[in-house]
């Protein structure tokens, strides 16, 4: 501690105050027992006067130095965790509660101006069941160009996938047709590759692969070409302006062509789509996929945006290329976004807790879950510790294996406030998802969505005669349930069989960052501009009880209406389940 202005170190002051005692108490005693030390020896007052300063100053100098080798230590701590791998927000191993911000310099922290944004729209699709209940599944999707001149197309951004795939001019089915297509031959940076970036003279056999999901399958060949986050403008311009040089020879080294490329563009092998299944791509606006999970789920390092990204560390975005965060809004009105370079803390309340991935080879973002609770009472199902859950922005909803189904949709279904709404506070139970260094917690609000009830009755005047009397003192009706917004989903081992995909509900509620490089998940309670709902007073009328009308059924994803429902006719699921590749014959360039 010290007093920077006028650099006097407050330790120095006090060892000189000390001596300064020290020497009154010396010169008290000099004037008793007849001693007279000052004046009979002054010689040696002048030399204890001496001492004594030199031992101040002796402090003095060794404290500034304490000080300065403190200082150096404490700047040069940003470089020993970026050394370390941390990223700004959390640190670990004992800190992962303080923000990094109160720990560095500011200047450390990534900036949002620093992050690469692309906006996400959300799409609801009606379908039908069986019965004759009508259901919603739902996604997100963002922009992204590719090629020169660049074509815009959209895209699921999809944590449980590893490739770039689009719809091409090789396929001519009408699910390809109802989107925009990818034409090679009017790319001038494109290249037709083999899985292994060999280039494919036309006419030749070529590598083909086929990629299944939870939901749907895509077969395609292998294209190199340069994309671009968002809709980028500037590409053109930008190559237009590296050619010329070429021309100039100023440019000589073919890898310095990258250099040229805008931020947020990198050249990158994909899959150019020669089938799709009908679904889940044919109802949806999307017109591709691009993948973001780790490598293990790419055919080759070149394959996966991440990687890709963080090797050109030229076009690196933000302080951590390898590092994105997902922001779903919560309602039409408020935007959805994806980030690439870190987060921004304007969308997390608190600080993030961090999951290490689970067995990262597989490629998923696949995190270690430790207890499963409904109010608060611990299921056996994760006791043994094999339970693990697949963050994955690609799947609409909860994902749950078939054997725990049943029981947490026994224990999570339950009767509707009398207003006929879900997510009132003490009006059904909430399950709690721990995992490693943070709690999922999903209230009514978050998993449950209004159903009317089937009454039994074959006739209209049955129901009339056997209508339960209005009963002003009650908190709920029977004629309305809250379901859980719950999917079966069983995937072999290694990823299965207790397996859970966090899906969006979970996203819309939680902030979540996604660490390549440290191989982890960060959760953190999402700011939304509707946070703080206001429950509904007991006391307001109830304007469907004493009405014919029924109480409206509205969902914005599936809601599994029994334990034997198969969920898959209603919910995308974008989670990569295998791929292989064979060789086939060449294709006509279109």
């Amino acid at each position: 501690m010290s007093v920077t202005n006028l650099e006097i170190d407050v330790f120095s002051v006090i060892v000189g105050a000390l001596g300064y005692f020290a020497f009154l108490l010396l010169f008290a005693h000099s004037g008793t027992r007849k001693s007279k030390l000052v004046c009979s020896r002054p010689q040696l007052f002048v030399v204890l006067v001496v001492v004594v300063h030199v031992i101040v100053a002796l402090a003095f100098c060794t404290t500034q130095m304490w000080n300065q080798n403190q200082s150096h230590m404490v700047s040069a701590l940003p470089n020993v965790t970026q050394e370390l791998g941390l990223q700004n927000g959390a640190v670990q191993s004992g800190f992962d509660d303080i923000p990094m911000e109160e720990l560095f310099p500011s200047d450390e922290v990534p900036k949002p101006s620093e992050l690469f944004s692309v906006k996400l729209t959300r799409q609801r699709v009606p379908v039908n069941s069986n019965d004759g209940v009508t259901y919603h599944k739902s996604a997100y999707f963002g922009e992204l160009t590719v090629g020169d001149p660049p074509v815009t197309f959209t895209v699921v951004f999809d944590t449980g996938s590893g490739h770039l795939i689009l719809p091409s001019t090789y396929c001519h089915s009408d699910t390809c047709k109802v989107h925009t297509r990818y034409r090679r031959s009017m790319s001038q940076t494109a290249k037709d590759i083999d899985y292994d970036g060999t280039v494919v003279e036309p006419g030749q056999p070529r590598d083909q692969i086929t990629i299944s999901f939870g939901t749907g399958e895509v077969t395609g060949v292998f294209v190199e070409d340069v994309v671009c986050l968002g809709s980028n403008k500037d590409l053109s311009e930008a190559l237009a302006e590296h050619e010329d040089e070429a021309k100039e020879g100023e440019t000589e080294d073919e890898d310095e062509d990258e250099t040229e490329l805008p931020d947020g563009c990198v050249k990158l092998r994909m899959i150019a789509a020669t089938d799709m299944s009908e679904d889940p791509f044919q109802s949806f606006n999307f017109d591709g996929v691009m993948g973001l999970g780790l490598d293990g789920l790419s055919q080759a390092p070149e394959f996966n945006f991440l990687d890709v990204m963080a090797a050109s560390e030229h076009r690196q975005t933000g302080t951590a290329p390898q590092t994105f965060s997902v922001f779903l809004g919560d309602s039409e009105t408020e935007s959805s976004e994806i980030s690439f370079g870190g987060w921004k803390q304007e969308h997390l309340t608190g600080s993030l807790g961090w999951s290490n991935v689970v067995k990262p080879e597989e490629g998923h973002w696949m995190i270690q879950i430790k207890s499963l609770q409904v109010a608060g009472e611990t299921l056996k199902f994760c006791e043994d510790g094999e339970c693990r859950a697949v963050v994955d922005t690609g799947t609409s909803l909860l994902a749950v294996p078939s054997e725990v189904f049943p029981e947490l949709y026994e224990l999570l279904k339950h009767s509707a406030h009398r207003s006929g709404k879900c997510g009132v506070s003490d009006i059904g139970y909430d399950l709690d998802i721990q995992l490693e260094n943070f709690t999922v917690s999903l209230g009514p609000k978050d998993y449950a969505r209004p159903e009317a009830r089937d009454n039994g009755y074959a006739q209209p005047w049955q129901e009339a005669l056997n209508k339960v009397p209005f009963d002003p003192n009650s908190r709920i009706r029977n004629d309305v349930m809250c379901k859980p917004m719950l999917m079966s989903m069983d995937l072999p081992a290694p990823l299965g069989p207790k397996l859970f995909i966090l899906g969006e509900p979970i996203l819309r509620k939680y902030y979540t960052v996604y660490d390549g490089k440290q191989k982890r998940v960060g959760f953190g309670r999402a700011i939304h501009g509707s946070h703080v709902e206001e429950d509904v007073a007991d006391d307001d009328p109830d304007p469907m009880m004493d009405s014919k009308l029924r109480s409206p059924i509205w969902r914005d994803s599936l809601i599994q209406r029994s334990a034997i429902a198969s969920p898959n006719a209603f919910c995308p699921s974008m989670i990569q389940s295998s791929k292989h590749t064979k060789k086939t014959t060449g294709f006509r360039v279109f």
